[in-house]
């Protein structure tokens, strides 16, 4: 090969892995592969949670959009379609010992960064007139048997 050639041959491998580092929408959020290891067992649970969420959102027949969508503003945990409106889902999956509704840590001011996150992230697609709404995916885990999932559908605006 003439330098030429190989100069050019090592600028494309600088680009691809420019592009493979970039995080943005990745392809490893689309197929679910895990880039780290959880070790904190709520993440773990919370993984857990919304791998649920995306089976009962499939099995109702949205179509999931992204999983883990994140700025430097935070994380929208699912973007799905039901039809034409797109739905920004906020997943809260506790233990089943709690004494309180997991849909409560979802307060004012968490409903305020999801709400800008999503503007966002509609921006970012050119998705200004499209319709959307919030919901929420609440699961409550039993030590022994199936989580208990609870959809709140526009659970806020």
């Amino acid at each position: 090969m003439a330098r030429g050639q190989w100069a050019e041959l090592a600028r494309g491998f600088a680009a691809l892995g420019r592009l493979i580092a970039r995080r943005s929408t990745s392809i490893w959020r689309r197929f679910r592969v895990r880039r780290s290891t959880a070790v904190d067992p709520r993440h773990e649970l919370g993984i857990e949670g919304e791998d649920r969420t995306i089976e009962f959102l499939r099995e109702k027949k949205y179509k999931i959009i992204e999983r883990n969508y994140s700025t430097d503003e935070g994380e929208l945990d699912v973007i799905a379609r039901d039809d034409q409106t797109i739905v920004f889902v906020e997943v809260k999956t506790r233990r089943a010992q709690i004494d309180h509704d997991p849909l409560e840590a979802v307060d004012q001011e968490k409903q305020k960064r999801i709400v800008r996150i999503a503007q966002s992230f509609l921006r970012s697609r050119g998705w200004y007139r499209r319709p959307y709404r919030f919901d929420v995916i609440t699961i409550v885990w039993p030590e022994n048997g199936e989580p208990i999932i609870r959809h709140y559908i526009q659970a806020f605006r």
